[in-house]
């Protein structure tokens, strides 16, 4: 097995941790309408789960790749960013304004499974190989 280079391990888990707060952040803030939002406005905000959860698996992806701790980095890397999305979900359901919704899970794993298959594809690297 490779050793691990501690600078990039470093690096990676950073800015995944940054970015996974940012998620959780911006996902439980109190959200109060006063009216009912347009159609427009409520498809660009569904749609922005793709996005967000593709960015979570690929930064997971890269993570696991340079700790050099499992086999199956876009397999885990992926679980770990739907988990994530699943988690955020219920603790939508305490949150003012907010609910949990299934849609936004399911867009959660479509916007992962595109990292993965872009990085099957070789259109995003994380390292030499996934």
């Amino acid at each position: 097995m490779e050793k691990r280079n501690d600078n990039a391990f470093a690096l990676w888990l950073t800015i995944t941790g940054l970015y996974m707060f940012v998620l959780l952040w911006g996902s439980l803030l109190p959200y109060v309408r006063q009216v009912e939002p347009p159609l427009w406005k409520v498809i660009l905000h569904n749609s922005l789960h793709a996005p967000a959860y593709a960015g979570l698996t690929f930064l997971w992806a890269g993570t696991l790749r340079v700790m050099k701790f499992c086999r199956r980095v876009l397999g885990s890397a992926l679980a770990i960013a739907v988990a994530y999305g699943a988690l955020i979900e219920v603790l939508q359901g305490n949150v003012q304004g907010r609910e949990p919704s299934v849609i936004d899970l399911a867009i959660n794993l479509f916007g992962g499974l595109a990292a993965v298959y872009a990085i099957r594809r070789g259109w995003l690297r994380i390292g030499e190989k996934a």
